[in-house]
């Protein structure tokens, strides 16, 4: 017969702590992901509104709330740009704290691999 290895590890409750910061981490990772990637998608919009109103007639429509509002094309490029300057400050706030989540997640990752080895999986699939 053949002698079987017993990998069995005791989780303690210091472990379980990293475990379960490793998937909060991993969770607020995926989160700012998508926040990030849907705030490029609103910053392109208001990039591809800018090119549109370039092209345009000299006077825009702007939505304001539930209604339209007649402007100058200089008030709109105005209202574009500072939409533009304020949807880029959020995806540079956003990239800083997926760094940091980053950084947290490697070194529990690091952590956890040194205490479980391979009886532990924090990749993903």
């Amino acid at each position: 017969m053949a002698s079987l290895q017993n990998d069995e590890i005791d989780v303690t409750a210091e472990d379980q702590t990293r475990i379960n910061a490793f998937s909060r981490a991993n969770a607020r990772f995926h989160e700012l992901e998508d926040d990030i990637r849907n705030q490029k998608e609103l910053k392109q919009n208001f990039e591809d509104a800018q090119q549109e109103l370039m092209l345009g007639e000299g006077s825009a429509k702007l939505l304001i709330g539930e209604a339209y509002m007649d402007v100058t094309e200089d008030t709109a490029n105005e209202f574009l740009e500072g939409q533009i300057e304020r949807t880029q400050a959020e995806l540079d706030r956003l990239s800083g704290e997926l760094d940091s989540v980053r950084s947290v997640m490697s070194t529990l990752k690091g952590q956890l691999y040194a205490r479980f080895g391979n009886n532990i999986n924090l990749e993903e699939e």
